[in-house]
């Protein structure tokens, strides 16, 4: 999400990497990055992706897991 699309929706913190907000960054790979996804199997994880940061804190490293987190917040766009 970009800064401009969290202001329209007038989500808060979020969209701009800086001072006082959610840190929320995909790191990829632009040569490898694949959705695995198919009409019955919606589950699978694409690959790709190397690293995420959730609200400043590392889920995703070298690819894998590493910390369970769930969202915090639910939005609804109208």
């Amino acid at each position: 999400m970009t800064g401009k699309t969290a202001r329209w929706m007038r989500i808060v913190q979020r969209g701009e990497i800086k001072p006082g907000n959610f840190a929320d960054i995909v790191i990829f790979d632009p040569d490898t990055i694949a959705d695995n996804t198919t009409v019955k199997e919606t589950a699978r994880r694409p690959i790709g992706i190397e690293n995420v940061v959730t609200n400043g804190e590392m889920v995703v490293e070298s690819g894998k897991y590493i910390k369970d987190k769930k969202a915090r917040q639910v939005v609804r766009f109208r």
